[in-house]
Protein backbone atom coordinates (compact mmCIF):
# COMPACT_ATOMS: atom_id res chain seq x y z
CA UNK A 1 0.00 0.00 0.00
CA UNK A 2 2.81 2.40 0.88
CA UNK A 3 4.57 1.48 -2.40
CA UNK A 4 1.39 2.33 -4.33
CA UNK A 5 1.09 5.72 -2.63
CA UNK A 6 4.78 6.48 -3.32
CA UNK A 7 4.30 5.60 -7.03
CA UNK A 8 1.25 7.91 -7.32
CA UNK A 9 3.14 10.74 -5.61
CA UNK A 10 6.09 10.29 -7.97
CA UNK A 11 3.86 10.31 -11.08
CA UNK A 12 2.02 13.43 -9.89
CA UNK A 13 5.30 15.25 -9.27
CA UNK A 14 6.58 14.24 -12.73
CA UNK A 15 3.42 15.51 -14.49
CA UNK A 16 3.59 18.84 -12.67
CA UNK A 17 7.26 19.28 -13.55
CA UNK A 18 6.64 18.67 -17.29
CA UNK A 19 3.57 20.93 -17.58
CA UNK A 20 4.58 24.14 -19.47
CA UNK A 21 4.01 27.41 -17.65
CA UNK A 22 0.97 29.44 -18.71
CA UNK A 23 1.58 31.77 -21.64
CA UNK A 24 1.72 35.46 -20.80
CA UNK A 25 -1.04 37.81 -21.85
CA UNK A 26 -0.77 38.93 -25.46
CA UNK A 27 1.01 42.19 -26.07
CA UNK A 28 -1.48 45.06 -26.24
CA UNK A 29 -1.89 46.92 -29.49
CA UNK A 30 0.62 49.73 -29.84
CA UNK A 31 1.30 52.35 -32.52
CA UNK A 32 3.61 52.28 -34.36
CA UNK A 33 3.81 48.45 -34.30
CA UNK A 34 7.01 46.99 -32.80
CA UNK A 35 9.80 46.07 -35.24
CA UNK A 36 9.48 42.74 -36.98
CA UNK A 37 12.10 40.56 -38.58
CA UNK A 38 12.09 40.36 -42.39
CA UNK A 39 11.12 36.67 -42.44
CA UNK A 40 7.80 37.28 -40.66
CA UNK A 41 6.73 40.54 -42.29
CA UNK A 42 3.11 40.02 -43.36
CA UNK A 43 2.38 40.33 -47.05
CA UNK A 44 0.50 43.54 -47.90
CA UNK A 45 0.57 46.23 -50.51
CA UNK A 46 3.67 48.41 -50.17
CA UNK A 47 3.27 52.11 -49.52
CA UNK A 48 3.42 54.34 -52.60
CA UNK A 49 4.75 57.87 -52.17
CA UNK A 50 2.20 60.24 -53.69
CA UNK A 51 4.11 63.52 -53.55
CA UNK A 52 5.47 63.23 -57.12
CA UNK A 53 1.98 62.50 -58.44
CA UNK A 54 0.49 65.33 -56.38
CA UNK A 55 3.03 67.72 -57.87
CA UNK A 56 2.05 66.48 -61.33
CA UNK A 57 -1.58 67.23 -60.44
CA UNK A 58 -0.53 70.76 -59.46
CA UNK A 59 1.42 71.35 -62.69
CA UNK A 60 -1.35 69.98 -64.90
CA UNK A 61 -3.97 71.95 -62.99
CA UNK A 62 -2.11 75.19 -63.63
CA UNK A 63 -1.72 74.30 -67.32
CA UNK A 64 -5.41 73.42 -67.51
CA UNK A 65 -6.46 76.82 -66.15
CA UNK A 66 -4.01 78.79 -68.28
CA UNK A 67 -5.14 77.01 -71.44
CA UNK A 68 -8.77 77.63 -70.44
CA UNK A 69 -7.91 81.31 -70.07
CA UNK A 70 -6.30 81.20 -73.51
CA UNK A 71 -9.42 79.68 -75.08
CA UNK A 72 -11.61 82.40 -73.55
CA UNK A 73 -9.29 85.15 -74.76
CA UNK A 74 -9.15 83.67 -78.27
CA UNK A 75 -12.93 83.48 -78.44
CA UNK A 76 -13.17 87.13 -77.44
CA UNK A 77 -10.55 88.12 -80.03
CA UNK A 78 -11.96 89.69 -83.18
CA UNK A 79 -10.55 87.97 -86.28
CA UNK A 80 -9.83 90.41 -89.06
CA UNK A 81 -9.20 89.57 -92.75
CA UNK A 82 -5.51 90.40 -92.42
CA UNK A 83 -4.83 87.83 -89.73
CA UNK A 84 -7.54 85.22 -90.24
CA UNK A 85 -5.13 82.34 -90.91
CA UNK A 86 -2.85 83.15 -87.99
CA UNK A 87 -5.72 83.56 -85.56
CA UNK A 88 -7.34 80.34 -86.74
CA UNK A 89 -4.11 78.39 -86.24
CA UNK A 90 -3.61 79.94 -82.80
CA UNK A 91 -7.18 79.10 -81.83
CA UNK A 92 -6.73 75.47 -82.88
CA UNK A 93 -3.42 75.20 -80.99
CA UNK A 94 -4.75 76.74 -77.78
CA UNK A 95 -7.91 74.61 -77.97
CA UNK A 96 -5.82 71.46 -78.44
CA UNK A 97 -3.64 72.31 -75.44
CA UNK A 98 -6.75 72.97 -73.37
CA UNK A 99 -8.37 69.68 -74.39
CA UNK A 100 -5.26 67.62 -73.63
CA UNK A 101 -4.52 69.35 -70.31
CA UNK A 102 -8.19 69.14 -69.26
CA UNK A 103 -8.25 65.39 -69.91
CA UNK A 104 -4.81 64.49 -68.52
CA UNK A 105 -5.26 66.62 -65.38
CA UNK A 106 -8.44 64.75 -64.44
CA UNK A 107 -6.99 61.33 -65.25
CA UNK A 108 -3.93 62.01 -63.08
CA UNK A 109 -6.12 63.29 -60.24
CA UNK A 110 -8.22 60.10 -60.36
CA UNK A 111 -5.03 58.01 -60.45
CA UNK A 112 -3.80 59.90 -57.39
CA UNK A 113 -7.13 59.23 -55.63
CA UNK A 114 -6.86 55.49 -56.39
CA UNK A 115 -3.32 55.20 -55.01
CA UNK A 116 -4.10 57.36 -51.97
CA UNK A 117 -6.98 55.09 -50.98
CA UNK A 118 -4.96 51.96 -51.70
CA UNK A 119 -2.25 53.27 -49.34
CA UNK A 120 -4.77 52.91 -46.52
CA UNK A 121 -4.43 49.13 -46.98
CA UNK A 122 -0.70 49.43 -46.30
CA UNK A 123 -1.62 51.22 -43.05
CA UNK A 124 -3.97 48.27 -42.24
CA UNK A 125 -6.84 50.72 -41.83
CA UNK A 126 -9.92 49.02 -40.39
CA UNK A 127 -13.53 49.82 -41.17
CA UNK A 128 -13.08 51.44 -44.57
CA UNK A 129 -16.35 51.92 -46.43
CA UNK A 130 -15.17 51.20 -49.97
CA UNK A 131 -12.23 50.00 -52.06
CA UNK A 132 -9.57 51.82 -54.06
CA UNK A 133 -11.38 51.01 -57.29
CA UNK A 134 -14.69 52.37 -56.08
CA UNK A 135 -12.96 55.42 -54.63
CA UNK A 136 -12.77 56.65 -58.22
CA UNK A 137 -15.79 54.71 -59.47
CA UNK A 138 -18.18 56.76 -57.33
CA UNK A 139 -17.22 59.86 -59.32
CA UNK A 140 -19.13 58.40 -62.28
CA UNK A 141 -22.29 57.12 -60.55
CA UNK A 142 -25.16 59.59 -61.02
CA UNK A 143 -26.66 61.17 -57.88
CA UNK A 144 -24.23 59.32 -55.60
CA UNK A 145 -21.35 61.30 -57.08
CA UNK A 146 -22.79 64.43 -55.47
CA UNK A 147 -21.68 63.32 -52.00
CA UNK A 148 -19.75 60.01 -52.07
CA UNK A 149 -16.36 61.43 -53.17
CA UNK A 150 -16.67 63.99 -50.39
CA UNK A 151 -17.01 61.19 -47.81
CA UNK A 152 -14.16 59.22 -49.37
CA UNK A 153 -11.78 62.16 -49.02
CA UNK A 154 -12.78 62.49 -45.36
CA UNK A 155 -11.69 58.84 -44.96
CA UNK A 156 -8.40 59.59 -46.70
CA UNK A 157 -7.76 62.45 -44.30
CA UNK A 158 -8.72 60.63 -41.10
CA UNK A 159 -7.48 57.06 -41.72
CA UNK A 160 -4.13 58.40 -42.95
CA UNK A 161 -3.54 60.62 -39.94
CA UNK A 162 -0.04 60.35 -38.44
CA UNK A 163 0.35 59.16 -34.81
CA UNK A 164 -3.00 57.32 -34.94
CA UNK A 165 -3.42 53.54 -35.05
CA UNK A 166 -5.32 53.01 -38.31
CA UNK A 167 -6.00 49.41 -37.26
CA UNK A 168 -8.32 50.80 -34.60
CA UNK A 169 -11.47 51.93 -36.41
CA UNK A 170 -12.72 53.93 -33.44
CA UNK A 171 -9.39 55.74 -33.06
CA UNK A 172 -9.12 57.04 -36.61
CA UNK A 173 -12.83 57.80 -36.88
CA UNK A 174 -12.39 60.21 -33.96
CA UNK A 175 -9.70 62.16 -35.82
CA UNK A 176 -11.14 65.55 -36.79
CA UNK A 177 -11.36 66.12 -40.50
CA UNK A 178 -10.19 69.24 -42.30
CA UNK A 179 -12.40 72.09 -43.54
CA UNK A 180 -10.17 72.07 -46.61
CA UNK A 181 -12.09 69.05 -47.90
CA UNK A 182 -15.40 70.86 -47.52
CA UNK A 183 -14.04 73.91 -49.34
CA UNK A 184 -12.66 71.70 -52.11
CA UNK A 185 -15.91 69.84 -52.73
CA UNK A 186 -17.97 73.02 -52.52
CA UNK A 187 -15.73 74.67 -55.12
CA UNK A 188 -16.05 71.63 -57.41
CA UNK A 189 -19.85 71.54 -57.14
CA UNK A 190 -20.23 75.30 -57.62
CA UNK A 191 -17.92 75.25 -60.64
CA UNK A 192 -20.01 72.48 -62.19
CA UNK A 193 -23.49 73.90 -61.67
CA UNK A 194 -23.55 77.62 -60.88
CA UNK A 195 -22.88 79.07 -64.37
CA UNK A 196 -25.56 76.90 -65.97
CA UNK A 197 -28.07 77.68 -63.22
CA UNK A 198 -27.53 81.43 -63.57
CA UNK A 199 -27.95 81.25 -67.33
CA UNK A 200 -31.33 79.56 -66.88
CA UNK A 201 -32.55 81.73 -64.02
CA UNK A 202 -31.62 85.12 -65.47
CA UNK A 203 -34.01 86.36 -68.15
CA UNK A 204 -31.34 87.36 -70.64
CA UNK A 205 -28.67 85.01 -69.36
CA UNK A 206 -25.15 86.14 -68.55
CA UNK A 207 -23.26 88.57 -70.70
CA UNK A 208 -20.17 87.28 -72.45
CA UNK A 209 -17.82 89.16 -70.14
CA UNK A 210 -19.69 88.08 -66.99
CA UNK A 211 -19.82 84.46 -68.13
CA UNK A 212 -16.09 84.41 -68.90
CA UNK A 213 -15.14 86.07 -65.63
CA UNK A 214 -17.35 83.76 -63.59
CA UNK A 215 -16.09 80.65 -65.37
CA UNK A 216 -12.44 81.58 -64.91
CA UNK A 217 -12.94 82.46 -61.23
CA UNK A 218 -14.80 79.26 -60.38
CA UNK A 219 -12.36 77.10 -62.34
CA UNK A 220 -9.43 78.72 -60.57
CA UNK A 221 -11.00 78.03 -57.15
CA UNK A 222 -11.83 74.41 -58.02
CA UNK A 223 -8.36 73.63 -59.35
CA UNK A 224 -6.61 75.45 -56.49
CA UNK A 225 -8.49 73.52 -53.80
CA UNK A 226 -7.95 70.23 -55.67
CA UNK A 227 -4.20 70.85 -55.71
CA UNK A 228 -4.21 71.84 -52.02
CA UNK A 229 -6.11 68.68 -51.00
CA UNK A 230 -3.85 66.39 -53.03
CA UNK A 231 -0.68 67.90 -51.56
CA UNK A 232 -2.02 67.92 -47.98
CA UNK A 233 -3.17 64.28 -48.00
CA UNK A 234 0.06 63.18 -49.71
CA UNK A 235 2.15 64.83 -46.99
CA UNK A 236 0.05 63.27 -44.22
CA UNK A 237 0.46 59.79 -45.70
CA UNK A 238 4.18 60.39 -46.16
CA UNK A 239 4.53 61.34 -42.48
CA UNK A 240 2.54 58.28 -41.39
CA UNK A 241 4.63 55.97 -43.58
CA UNK A 242 7.83 57.31 -41.99
CA UNK A 243 6.42 56.41 -38.57
CA UNK A 244 6.09 52.82 -39.76
CA UNK A 245 9.48 52.53 -41.48
CA UNK A 246 11.42 51.24 -38.40
CA UNK A 247 8.81 48.53 -37.77
CA UNK A 248 8.54 47.35 -41.37
CA UNK A 249 11.81 46.71 -43.21
CA UNK A 250 11.53 47.57 -46.88
CA UNK A 251 8.30 49.49 -46.32
CA UNK A 252 9.15 52.10 -48.94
Amino acid sequence: MQDKRAELSYNSTKIMSTTPPPSPDPTPSVWPPPPTTPDIVPTRRPFVSLLPLARAVAALGVLDWLSYLGVKLMKAHQITPSNTMGSALMTVLVSLVFFVSYLVYRIIFLRWTFLAYRNLDSFEAAGLETTAGWAIGWFFVPVVNFYRPYLIFHELWKAGAPSVDSRDEVAWQLVPSSPLIGWWWSAVMIDMFLPGMLSRVLTNGLTSVASTTLGLTLSFASISFSIAVALAISRRQEAKARELTPSRPGYF
